[in-house]
C-alpha cells in the first residue's frame, strides 16, 4: 500500500506543469529595451524586445518576481559600445559582466551606487580614464575585474569595498603605486596588478593581507628589495613578481609560504644565494628564478621539492656542483640550470 501511494505522488509530480519564471517587470524591462537599442550590434539584445519571458531572453537572468539579476555580454564585434547610465535602473542586479567586448570611454560613476551590485567583470575590452572615485560607494562588491584596459588611475577609495575578495587590476595603465587604503580589505584572497605600471616599493600593507591565495606584481617598475614580510602571507598559492627592478637578497621568510605552488621572481636584480628555506616550500611545482644576479651553490634544501615541475635558475652566477639529490625530482618536465 505504502509503494502506492509513493508510485501516485511520483506520477502526480510527473504530469503537473513546471512553474514558469515571473515575466520581466515594467521597469526593468524598460531598460532592457533602452539597452537593446544602444547595443543593436551585440548578438543577443534583439530578443531583450520580443516579449516578457526572461527564459526566453539571450545574455539575462531573472529572479523569480521578475527583477533582472545578472548581465552576461560578450561583443567581439569591432562596433564600438558604450556603457549607459540607464543600466543602473536594473536595481535588483547582483552581477554586471561585459568582457571581451568593444566597450570604450570612461566608466560612469553611476554604474557604483547600483544598490545590490555584487560581482562587475568589464575585463578585455577598451576602457580608458581614471577609476572613478565612485568606485567606493559599490561597498557590497565582492569581485571586481577590470583586466586588459587602458584604466590609469586607482582612487583611495577602493579602501571602502571591505567585502571584495577579489580584485583583477592587471595590463591596464596604473602608475605610481598602490593606495595604502587597500590595506581594510582584509577578506582580500584575490589581487592582481601585474602588466601595469606601478612604481616605488612592494608596500608594506599587503603582509597583512592574510587571506590571500593570490598576489601578482609581475611587469611593473617595482623597485628596492624583496620584502621579509611576504612570508606573513601563509596561505599564498601564486605568487608572481618578475620583471621589475628589484634588488637585494631573497628573504628566508619566503620559507613560511607552505601553500605555495607557483613562485616567480625571475627579470630583477636579485643578488646573494638561493636560501636555504626554499626546501620548506615542499609544494612547489613551479619555481622560476631566472636573469638575476643570483650567487653560490644551488642549496641541498631544494631536492625537498618533489611536487616541482618546473625549475628555472638560468642566467644568474651560480656556482658548485648540482645537488645529487636533484635526481629525486621525479615529477621535473622542464629544467633550465646554469
Amino acid at each position: 500500500m505504502a509503494t502506492a501511494v509513493v508510485v501516485a505522488l511520483v506520477v502526480a509530480r510527473c504530469c503537473m506543469p513546471l512553474a514558469r519564471a515571473a515575466p520581466v517587470l515594467d521597469p526593468d524591462m524598460g531598460v532592457l529595451e533602452s539597452l537593446a537599442s544602444e547595443w543593436s550590434e551585440v548578438n543577443g539584445t534583439s530578443t531583450w524586445s520580443r516579449g516578457r519571458d526572461c527564459e526566453s531572453m539571450a545574455l539575462v537572468r531573472c529572479d523569480g518576481d521578475g527583477h533582472v539579476i545578472a548581465l552576461n555580454v560578450v561583443h567581439r564585434d569591432p562596433h564600438e559600445i558604450y556603457l549607459p547610465e540607464t543600466i543602473t535602473g536594473f536595481t535588483h542586479l547582483t552581477m554586471l559582466s561585459i568582457t571581451d567586448s568593444f566597450l570604450i570611454g570612461p566608466l560612469p560613476a553611476a554604474i557604483f551606487t547600483m544598490p545590490n551590485l555584487k560581482h562587475l567583470n568589464l575585463s578585455h575590452c577598451v576602457l580608458s580614464g581614471n577609476l572613478p572615485d565612485a568606485v567606493g560607494l559599490a561597498t557590497g562588491l565582492q569581485t571586481l575585474d577590470l583586466y586588459y584596459n587602458q584604466l590609469e588611475a586607482l582612487p583611495a577609495s577602493l579602501g571602502n569595498l571591505t567585502t571584495l575578495t577579489h580584485l583583477g587590476l592587471g595590463h591596464n595603465w596604473f602608475f605610481g603605486s598602490l593606495p595604502d587604503s587597500l590595506s581594510k580589505l582584509s577578506s582580500l584572497v584575490y589581487l592582481s596588478a601585474n602588466r601595469n605600471g606601478l612604481n616605488g616599493s612592494i608596500p608594506q600593507f599587503l603582509g597583512n593581507l592574510h587571506r590571500l591565495t593570490y598576489l601578482g606584481l609581475s611587469d611593473n617598475t617595482l623597485s628596492g628589495s624583496l620584502p621579509a614580510f611576504l612570508g606573513n602571507l601563509s596561505s599564498l598559492v601564486h605568487l608572481s613578481a618578475s620583471q621589475s627592478t628589484l634588488s637585494g637578497s631573497i628573504p628566508e621568510e619566503l620559507g613560511n609560504l607552505h601553500c605555495l605552488t607557483y613562485l616567480t621572481l625571475s627579470h630583477q636584480k636579485l643578488s646573494g644565494a638561493i636560501p636555504e628555506s626554499i626546501g620548506a616550500l615542499t609544494n612547489l611545482e613551479y619555481l622560476d628564478l631566472k636573469f638575476n644576479r643570483l650567487t653560490g651553490t644551488i642549496p641541498a634544501s631544494i631536492a625537498n621539492l618533489t611536487r616541482l615541475t618546473e625549475l628555472v635558475l638560468s642566467n644568474n652566477f651560480l656556482a658548485g656542483s648540482l645537488p645529487a639529490a636533484l635526481s629525486a625530482l621525479t615529477n621535473l618536465e622542464e629544467v633550465s640550470l646554469p
